[in-house]
């Protein structure tokens, strides 16, 4: 609400500004799903009343010649277990009943990319940084302690770690 003097306003739901994904667009509060869409996206954000958070559908479409987003709430973002989080970019090629039957593809987690990521993560295997940061700082030493030298007074070529020739 706004106070203006003595009588107060209420915002138009067109006007209210929201951040989604570093930008910032004024919200619709409809779409239609044969409307030509910018973009999609599923994203885990908090609730407007801070609760746990939720998994939203952000929907960008053209109101007035600017963007503007369209955002529901799927549910809490806890029952979506190790499903990703994704964007759909469309640049008005796509309508909206299009998009949202391509996120509900990307969301089923029978799905054989979902499979390929859960693989993927299972093999990932994590090192230890500070040991490989060391070993990294070894091996350059050994480079440069093998590096020839040349100057206004010295002419030295190493070959085979430190031997000079």
């Amino acid at each position: 609400m706004l106070k203006t003097g003595r009588q107060i306003e209420t915002i138009p739901e067109e006007l209210k500004f929201q951040a989604v994904v570093g930008q910032t667009y004024p919200s619709t509060p409809r779409v239609w799903l044969n409307e030509l869409v910018n973009g999609l996206a599923e994203i885990n954000m908090a609730p407007p009343d801070y609760q746990a958070p939720h998994r939203y559908q952000c929907i960008w479409v053209e109101r007035d010649d600017k963007i503007a987003e369209y955002r529901h709430s799927l549910g809490l973002a806890s029952t979506f277990g190790d499903v990703l989080q994704f964007q759909i970019p469309a640049m008005w090629l796509h309508t909206v009943d299009e998009l949202m039957d391509m996120a509900y593809a990307l969301r089923d987690p029978d799905r054989p990319l979902m499979e390929m990521h859960r693989q993927r993560v299972a093999e990932i295997q994590y090192g230890d940084m500070v040991g490989d940061w060391r070993d990294r700082q070894e091996e350059n030493q050994k480079l440069w302690d093998n590096s020839s030298n040349y100057g206004p007074a010295i002419a030295v070529q190493r070959q085979n770690q430190g031997e000079v020739v």
